[in-house]
């Protein structure tokens, strides 16, 4: 994702780091890390060619472990009580439902930092939707949209695992850029996600 300039940054005053970045936005933060990492956190960023998926068909995937039920972290992802937390003071105005807009507004400002349409939505195991920065040079058009899919599944011994994946960069406009801009993201929302999940699930 292209960085935000200084003018299409969130307020520093609002929830969130104030160098946030709209590649750490859209793609949750791309970087690879270990698979030994102390988040639970296991990331892959690659070019697909199995026989199941197209060849070069340019995707990021990363799967994080969470000491919560599936349930709790389906809250996460979807309650604006919570995704303020950890999408950099946004919220997400949306009624969930498939076609539906959803658009990703600053709490503090109103300002429109991402938008896209909810694609299906299976409670509590899987989302997806689309998203493209408005702020930008792209196109707004279908065709430069990219899909965002979140699968929640339980995880054997208790707790769950969430399978983010987004794609298809090499189908959008400047999806090569893009998809190296998200290379740069940090981990920071999956540790936030998986933290407030955990947080939700002791309290029960």
């Amino acid at each position: 994702m292209p960085q935000l300039s200084s003018r299409q940054r969130p307020p520093q005053h609002s929830p969130g780091p104030a160098n946030f970045r709209i590649e750490d936005f859209l793609n949750l933060g791309g970087r690879p890390l270990s698979r030994f990492s102390n988040h639970g956190i296991h990331s892959s960023i690659y070019i697909v060619s199995e026989d199941k998926t197209p060849v070069n068909e340019l995707v990021t995937r990363q799967t994080i472990e969470v000491n919560a039920p599936v349930s709790t972290l389906w809250k996460i992802l979807t309650d604006n009580e919570f995704i303020q937390q950890y999408m950099f003071g946004c919220y997400a105005e949306t009624d969930w439902k498939p076609g539906s807009p959803l658009l990703w507004k600053g709490a503090a400002d109103g300002k429109l930092y991402v938008k896209g349409r909810v694609v299906s939505i299976e409670p509590p195991h899987r989302l997806v939707y689309t998203v493209i920065d408005p702020n930008s040079a792209i196109a707004d058009i279908p065709v430069n949209y990219l899909t965002m899919t979140y699968d929640l599944k339980e995880r054997k011994g208790g707790g769950s695992v969430l399978e983010i994946t987004q794609g298809d960069f090499a189908k959008v406009e400047n999806g090569q850029n893009r998809y190296n801009d998200s290379l740069g993201g940090g981990d920071s929302i999956l540790v936030a996600i998986k933290n407030l999940a955990a947080a939700q699930g002791k309290a029960k």
